[in-house]
């Protein structure tokens, strides 16, 4: 199965500290969420390589008799055999602006529709998470929003942002030679927000890795946290979540 257009993704691997309270035991309930997936066509990923890699996948279908989940394969045969190899893998997606996450300790080879999937072990438990304290909202993506970083030594360099909330950002498709170093803060970074203005951040750098999308282009995403942020910069990135979600709604009525 494909999706016409690359999708970025719009998670981290969890970090929570004590996330116990949001697994589910219940085998019908996570069957549940796992088909609401497969109905909304949910855009997933398939980590590997201790969650330093992931392919873009989908829920294809759930066999609860036979215990198993069927996920779409990358169009990158050599990154399937990589998930071939894999003795652990996090699947990660989102419902409802819910976090949805569950391990698996291998992905066989299967067939679905007569083309390649991969089937793991319908989960015991599955994570269902949602952080309140900051609502990230996904970017357009026909006209995402860029942030210019400055790099010492060079010109600025401008990335993708694939969502944004008053906590942070996540970038994507940053050059190959721009290496974000982890933990680090780059300051005086500037965010066009359309119909709301030019804000200035200084971000710090809280994970790195490697995204393969549905294409098999390999592109590079970042999590970052913004540090000393003034409280009129928060206000102007909620302003501009608020108004970019009352459009959204609008459009649907």
């Amino acid at each position: 199965m494909s999706i016409s257009e690359p999708v970025p993704l719009k998670f981290e691997l969890s970090s929570v500290a004590d996330d116990s309270q949001y697994h589910l035991h219940s085998r019908t309930e996570i069957v549940s969420i796992l088909r609401r997936l497969i109905e909304r066509r949910e855009q997933s990923a398939l980590y590997y390589d201790e969650g330093n890699h992931a392919i873009l996948t989908m829920v294809l279908d759930v066999v609860p008799e036979k215990n198993l989940v069927i996920l779409d394969c990358s169009a990158n045969e050599a990154l399937n055999r990589h998930v071939d190899l894999s003795n652990k893998l996090v699947f990660i997606s989102s419902l409802d602006k819910v976090k949805i996450q569950f391990v698996s300790s291998r992905a066989d080879r299967t067939e679905f529709e007569g083309k390649c999937a991969f089937s793991v072990d319908l989960p015991e438990t599955l994570l269902r998470l949602q952080r309140r304290e900051y609502y990230r909202l996904t970017t357009p993506n026909l006209k995402p929003l860029t942030c210019s970083i400055p790099v010492q030594g060079r010109e600025n360099v401008e990335v993708s942002i694939i969502n944004i909330s008053a906590g942070g950002v996540a970038i994507i498709s940053y050059n190959g030679d721009l290496d974000l170093k982890l933990n680090e803060v780059y300051q005086n970074c500037r965010i066009h927000l359309p119909s709301v203005g030019t804000v200035t951040v200084n971000i710090q750098v809280r994970a790195t890795f490697d995204i393969t999308m549905k294409n098999s282009v390999v592109k590079k995403r970042a999590g970052c946290k913004f540090v000393d942020m003034p409280g009129v910069t928060q206000t102007t990135i909620q302003r501009y979540i608020m108004k970019l979600e009352m459009d959204r709604k609008s459009e649907r009525s």
